[in-house]
């Protein structure tokens, strides 16, 4: 681990501190599946698709919900997939 991950993990770490602290109804979390290794590159992929499909909703239905259409579609969640399939999907409408 290089100094800056040490760094960045410590400062993660002291904001976990900081914000457990907190009413969590003011802040913003994402539940993920138990089956994504976290700080993996699939937990950012779908960190992304949490934060870019919430508007802002903060509801737990939603995280459940989204967790829900993890297990039923993975591949939704794979940028490669929906680089591959994009075209296809164009080509029906």
């Amino acid at each position: 681990m290089t100094t800056r991950q040490k760094k960045i993990d410590r400062l993660v770490q002291k904001m976990h501190e900081y914000y457990s602290n907190k009413d969590s109804s003011t802040l913003a979390t994402v539940d993920f599946p138990n089956e994504i290794e976290y700080k993996s590159n699939e937990w950012l992929i779908y960190i992304f698709y949490s934060c870019l499909l919430d508007y802002g909703m903060r509801s737990q239905n939603y995280h459940n919900n989204l967790i829900n259409t993890y297990h039923i579609y993975p591949q939704i969640f794979d940028p490669k997939y929906v680089i591959e399939t994009l075209p296809l999907i164009r080509k029906s409408y």
